[in-house]
């Protein structure tokens, strides 16, 4: 049976557009979930952007931003007020001479031991780039987890194939679509290890316009419920993500089929939501279809096929690249 996925022409509209800039201003995070404070004139006392970040007790974490001028050649010389022992930015200083003369600054955390919520500004004393109001939360239980949840009983194993993609990232200056690189290299790892959740293979380096699969395993090896955190970390991205994936070993229930696999045909909202440019498709199908997943616009014409194919039943995500 062939099924067909249609996003509504409400995922379109989210599509998150660069925010109002100046000409001498322009900055953006890889698929950033920034948020533009105010359209005033830059100065040394403005906040224009805010970088907010969730990361575990002592992780470290590499993010990286962009930089561009429409206008003549600037210079940058980007200072951390107050100075903080959690974040080092580099380059620190550097020159844009027009819009396709990207600069890519990695910021990079280190997570205080202590939970709580840490705060500085990055500030261009030069004056050309707008500050950013950088709020980095320590937790032992992320507030931007995604939950998946499995049920087994006693030894049962769950088998779960994901695709990963690369595009590059849409309009960055006056580029159509920007790469700062020709692959990009997903990686993922346990909070905490258990024996119950394993990945093959735990890093993956997928190409530009290409593909790469990853496998989870999942086995009722323990009793009762347990959880463990999976933080996967993408290059040239300016978060990582956290899953929560909670087992429960069903042991009182006796004669009942559990079933390990989806009961129902699932698509879930895409993530993040609004995005710039590319967003993550969720579903899940409870027995061997052929599914096609199309993107429409707001007046029905199909924007993009993402997948066109037989799939066994399991649950699968898919990247959207709204470049």
């Amino acid at each position: 049976m062939k099924r067909v996925i249609q996003i509504c022409s409400l995922l379109i509209i989210l599509i998150c557009n660069l925010q109002s800039q100046t000409p001498e201003n322009n900055f953006i995070g890889s698929g950033a979930p920034y948020k533009n404070i105010s359209e005033v004139t830059i100065s040394a006392d403005n906040v224009n952007f805010v970088y907010e970040l969730e990361l575990f007790p002592g992780q470290v974490f590499k993010g990286s931003y962009y930089y561009w001028t429409t206008g003549s050649i600037l210079n940058a010389n980007f200072q951390i007020v107050p100075a903080v022992s959690w974040l080092s930015i580099s380059p620190s200083n550097f020159s844009s001479t027009s819009c396709n003369d990207i600069v890519r600054v990695e910021y990079t955390f280190t997570a205080p031991q202590i939970p709580g919520i840490y705060n500085t500004v990055i500030q261009d004393m030069n004056g050309n780039w707008s500050n950013t109001n950088v709020t980095l939360s320590v937790t032992e239980n992320p507030n931007t987890a995604t939950v998946l949840s499995y049920n087994v009983s006693p030894g049962q194993t769950i088998l779960q194939i994901d695709t990963l993609y690369w595009n590059g990232f849409g309009p960055f200056g006056c580029l159509n679509n920007y790469i700062p690189g020709n692959t990009k290299l997903y990686s993922f790892r346990e909070r905490d290890s258990v024996s119950w959740f394993s990945m093959n293979p735990t890093s993956v380096t997928v190409p530009i316009f290409g593909q790469g699969v990853i496998q989870s395993t999942i086995t009722g090896d323990t009793t009762g419920n347990d959880y463990v955190y999976l933080i996967e970390e993408a290059q040239y991205s300016n978060i990582c993500y956290f899953f929560r994936l909670q087992l429960n070993v069903i042991t009182d229930v006796e004669g009942e089929n559990i079933s390990v696999l989806p009961e129902n045909f699932k698509l879930e909202q895409n993530f993040p939501n609004p995005f710039n440019p590319s967003t993550a498709i969720k579903y899940s199908i409870p027995n061997s279809e052929f599914v096609t997943l199309k993107v429409y616009d707001v007046l029905g014409n199909e924007v993009a096929t993402l997948v066109d194919e037989e799939k066994p039943a399991g649950s699968y995500e898919v990247e959207f690249n709204a470049s």
